[in-house]
């Protein structure tokens, strides 16, 4: 008899290839507030491939992906009134076209999901009353609503 191949074996979810659970202790998401928060550290979070931030603003803190340049200490500005400047979250409607992006909601409010990933972002292409046209890093196009945040 044969041995089983490399799917059926992580398909069983033996603890060979089983993640711990203290690995997704953090959940990237976006804060309910809007204003100007501070990077309290820069964690190295085994269940990610990319480094992560944790940002407090007013009482809140919060999780989200660190850019290139992020540092513990800076100050970043949350919301519509926020500047085009990296590390920011803002609408889609409020960036400029041209300028790279990350952590993108798919919904308003629903928190980030896509371009998430290390080394990667996404651009805006366009503008129309419907949305906001993005460049994914897999060179598709989507529309998405211009209310959706996204990290510059």
């Amino acid at each position: 008899m044969g041995k089983r191949i490399i799917q059926q074996a992580r398909g069983k979810g033996s603890f060979t290839y089983r993640v711990k659970r203290k690995a997704y202790s953090v959940r990237i998401n976006y804060p309910l507030a809007s204003g100007k928060g501070n990077v309290l550290k820069l964690i190295n979070s085994p269940a990610h491939t990319t480094p992560i931030a944790k940002i407090k603003i007013g009482r809140e803190k919060f999780f989200n992906v660190a850019i290139v340049g992020l540092h513990e200490g800076q100050t970043i500005e949350i919301g519509e009134q926020a500047s085009c400047i990296s590390g920011n979250i803002l609408p889609l409607g409020k960036i400029p076209i041209g300028i790279d992006i990350c952590n993108i909601e798919i919904k308003p409010g629903a928190g980030g999901k896509l371009v998430r990933s290390s080394g990667i972002c996404a651009r805006i292409v366009k503008k129309k009353s419907s949305g906001v046209m993005v460049l994914l890093p897999s060179k598709k196009e989507r529309f998405f609503n211009e209310k959706a945040r996204a990290t510059i």
